[in-house]
């Protein structure tokens, strides 16, 4: 198997150029990413509250059907 060499103006002048851009580009993602996201601060107690007593309501059901039977 051959060897590959690479000229050391490559690592400069390409390969760290190119990592620089990926990280750049993940960091504007997340960024944006959050911003879209940003909404959370519309929601109110109500919806909270139905939130939390959903599941436990169809749990608390299941268990009384099952009791039925």
């Amino acid at each position: 198997m051959a060897e590959l060499l690479l000229d050391p103006a490559i690592r400069m002048w390409v390969i760290l150029p190119i990592v620089f851009i990926s990280l750049l580009f993940g960091l504007l993602r997340h960024y944006v990413m959050v911003l879209l996201r940003s909404d959370n601060g519309s929601v109110t107690q109500e919806q909270i509250k139905d939130r939390y007593y959903f599941p436990v309501g169809i749990a608390s059901c299941k268990e009384i059907t099952t009791d039925q039977n």
